[in-house]
């Protein structure tokens, strides 16, 4: 199971926190999208993160990993 920041959590780190969102970008990338390939890196194909990437929104992104077979869990605590 791999673990992923919920979307609405990454979207409040780059509205909100305005003075650590360059650094944030920097280690999580700019969009969600970015973000999902970084964490899972080793287990996307190079295709498979393109696609994610070309998603038109956090939740595409997200049904594509179900699409990959690849397990993760992103619910809020």
């Amino acid at each position: 199971m791999n673990f992923l920041m919920h979307p609405n959590v990454f979207k409040l780190i780059t509205k909100e926190l305005r003075n650590l969102r360059d650094d944030f970008a920097k280690i999580n990338g700019d969009t969600y999208q970015k973000y999902i390939t970084i964490i899972l890196d080793k287990k996307l194909t190079e295709e498979q993160k393109q696609e994610i990437i070309k998603s038109k929104t956090d939740e595409d992104a997200l049904k594509l990993l179900d699409t990959f077979k690849i397990s993760y869990s992103c619910e809020m605590t």
